[in-house]
């Protein structure tokens, strides 16, 4: 698994804790499109099986649904200041269900 991370991306992981998870949340139903999420709230999760990347002083959590889904990650921002977020692009393989004619 590849994944990268902008200078922009680590800075405001560093202020927010230094650590993110980035989750892959399966879609239901054929044709819809599946979800990538990343989060630096950690408290409560269980993060024993995710992956760990270190990237610019940054620990990069990935989960193992995340991991088999895409190749490739790239973790970005948007938005400006205090409304800065983190964004993540990701390389999804598609999952065909037991219902999908594809």
């Amino acid at each position: 698994m590849e994944v990268g991370l902008t200078a922009e991306a680590a800075e405001l992981i560093r202020r927010k804790g230094g650590t993110v998870a980035i989750d892959h949340i399966a879609a239901v139903g054929c044709g819809k499109q599946p979800e990538v999420a990343i989060d630096t709230y950690l408290k409560g999760k269980d993060v024993r099986r995710y992956l760990v990347a270190e990237r610019d002083g940054v620990r990069i959590l990935i989960s193992p649904a995340m991991a088999t889904a895409a190749p490739r990650l790239q973790v970005t921002t948007k938005g400006v200041g205090f409304l800065r977020r983190l964004r993540i692009s990701a390389v999804l393989d598609h999952q065909h269900g037991p219902a999908c004619s594809r």
